[in-house]
């Protein structure tokens, strides 16, 4: 199967100094299922997979809080993320920070 993540993108992600390095089987996985998850957004960016796709596929869960959403609902449903996600912080940072809500 092609990898359609870049080798140094994955280095990057686990810091690695080299795409030759070896990694962990932990790191091993996780890259494993990154890759299947940017191929399954490549498939279907605007609408995603579905629910639980990763998992359907016995993948397991990528640990990324922004590619579920993606892979998931596709760009729809990390667009709503994020902005839920920054309505919730911009709350917060008032309420501490102003002292408002």
């Amino acid at each position: 199967m092609h990898n359609p993540v870049p080798a140094i993108v994955v280095a990057q992600l686990f810091g690695a100094k080299a795409p030759g390095v070896s990694y962990d089987p932990s790191s091993q996985e996780r890259m494993a299922i990154y890759s299947q998850a940017f191929a399954m957004i490549k498939k279907s960016p605007i609408f995603g997979n579905g629910v639980y796709s990763l998992q359907l596929l016995g993948l397991g869960y990528s640990h990324s809080i922004m590619l579920e959403p993606w892979v998931e609902g596709g760009i729809f449903m990390l667009l709503n993320f994020l902005i839920f996600s920054g309505m919730m912080f911009w709350s917060a940072f008032r309420y501490v920070v102003v002292g408002r809500c």
